[in-house]
């Protein structure tokens, strides 16, 4: 699994959230296929594989900044 191999951690933003359901909306409508699909289900997966799921831009941005001093603390360790 990508997420939960990766050494560095993943913060995810999943758009479309609020399309109506079964109508297609532009790039991302047309990628939704059955449930599984769902903004919702890919979040849930995403969660559930280790990634910081948020749901701003700005949640991105503070995400990233909680993130990264633990993260930038752990590879000095490692490296040495």
């Amino acid at each position: 699994d990508l997420v939960a191999s990766s050494s560095k951690p993943i913060v995810a933003l999943i758009v479309g959230r609020h399309s109506p359901s079964g109508k297609v909306m532009g790039h991302a409508g047309a990628l939704i296929g059955g449930e599984r699909d769902t903004a919702s289900s890919k979040a849930a997966a995403l969660a559930e594989a280790g990634a910081h799921v948020v749901t701003s831009p700005l949640a991105v941005a503070e995400r990233l900044q909680a993130l990264l001093p633990k993260h930038q603390s752990k590879a000095i360790e490692d490296a040495r």
